[in-house]
C-alpha cells in the first residue's frame, strides 16, 4: 500500500475478511494511518472488515458512511470536497479538449509553425501561445456548435 492512497481514504474497507491475512492487513493499515502528520485530519478513518458474500460488515460500512457524511456536512468539508472534485473534472475536460484539438490539422500546422518562429526568435513564447489558444478556441467553438442543440 502506498501512503498517498491512505491519506485520501475516509473509510477503509477490507473485503474477504474471512481469508488469511485480513487481520494483518488491518494492523498494517492502522500502523500506516497512525503515522500521518498531526493535524492532517481530525477524524481517524475507520477500518472495517467485511465478507461481502454473506453480508458481514456491510451494515457497519453503511453506518460509518452516514457518520462520515454527517461529519463532512458539519465541518463544511462536503462543499469543499465537491468544489475540489468539480475542479478536477474541469481540468480533465480541458485536457481532453486540448488533446482532441491537437488532432486538428490546422492546430497541428500552427503548432509546428509557431515552434519554428519561436526557435528562430521571430516571436515570443507568449505571443505564440496566444496564437495557438486563439486557434484552439475556434476549433472548440466549432466542435461545440456541432454538439449544441438547435436554438
Amino acid at each position: 500500500l502506498k501512503a498517498g492512497i491512505l491519506e485520501a481514504a475516509d473509510i477503509f474497507v477490507i473485503n474477504k475478511a474471512d481469508r488469511d491475512g485480513a487481520e494483518r492487513l488491518k494492523a498494517d493499515i492502522e500502523s500506516m494511518v497512525s503515522m500521518r502528520e498531526p493535524g492532517t485530519n481530525d477524524r481517524r478513518a475507520p477500518i472495517i472488515l467485511t465478507v461481502a458474500v454473506n453480508g458481514r460488515g456491510i451494515d457497519e460500512v453503511a453506518a460509518e458512511t452516514e457518520r462520515h457524511l454527517d461529519y463532512l456536512e458539519q465541518t463544511g468539508r462536503r462543499e469543499e470536497r465537491r468544489q475540489q472534485r468539480i475542479r478536477l473534472e474541469l481540468v480533465e475536460a480541458l485536457e481532453a479538449a486540448w488533446q482532441k484539438a491537437l488532432g486538428d490539422s490546422a492546430v497541428t500546422s500552427l503548432l509546428e509553425k509557431t515552434t519554428r518562429q519561436i526557435t528562430a526568435g521571430e516571436i515570443s513564447l507568449s505571443l505564440g501561445s496566444i496564437r495557438i489558444l486563439r486557434q484552439l478556441s475556434g476549433c472548440l467553438r466549432n466542435d461545440n456548435d456541432q454538439h449544441s442543440p438547435p436554438e
